[in-house]
This record gives C-alpha cells, sequence and structure tokens, in this order.
C-alpha cells in the first residue's frame, strides 16, 4: 500500500473521531497542539505525521493511538479506502470544474 493511502487512512480517522466529538478542526488543533494547518493536511492524507503528533492527537480525541493508525491486516480497509480516495478525487474534480 502506498504512502499516501496510509496518510489518507490515518486522516480519515482523525477526522471521524474528531466530527464524533463534534469538534472543528480549530479546536482540536488548540485541544492537541497540533497546528491548525498541519490538521488540515492530516485530514487532507497530504502529511506524514510523526509519532509526537499521533500522541497529541490521540490524547485529544481521548482514544488510544493505535486506533487512528489503519488496520493494515483487514482487507476491507483496503477496498474503502479506494472508494474514499476515488469520491474525494471525483469531488476535488467536480469543485475544480465549477471553477472554471
Amino acid at each position: 500500500m502506498a504512502l499516501a493511502t496510509h496518510n489518507q487512512l490515518f486522516g480519515n480517522m482523525v477526522e471521524r473521531y474528531r466530527k464524533q466529538l463534534g469538534l472543528t478542526k480549530t479546536e482540536l488543533a488548540a485541544a492537541s497542539g497540533v497546528s491548525r494547518n498541519a490538521l488540515a493536511h492530516i485530514e487532507n492524507g497530504t502529511q506524514n505525521t510523526n509519532i509526537v503528533q499521533l500522541g497529541l492527537l490521540a490524547s485529544a480525541l481521548n482514544v488510544y493511538p493505535q486506533d487512528l493508525l489503519p488496520d493494515m491486516h483487514n482487507p476491507d480497509v483496503y477496498a474503502k479506502t479506494e472508494e474514499i480516495l476515488q469520491a474525494k478525487a471525483l469531488l476535488r474534480s467536480m469543485s475544480s470544474a465549477r471553477q472554471l
């Protein structure tokens, strides 16, 4: 699995837990100490996350660090990730087309 896919899976988990808690990105950034800009990149899957950020985010989200990591032994994760990536790519292309 490509690094970008790992990053996307991790970002999806952070976003899912953040939304479950009803937090904005700004609120999670303040609670975790991870900058809002870095958090946006993490959730978009465009930034590698280090172990410190993993711990800070897990603590702020009241989850274990491993809860944010994708289950690489589960084949369903791969299939669902591809669906998510394709849907996000389609939304981005539709958004870009509207801006033209």
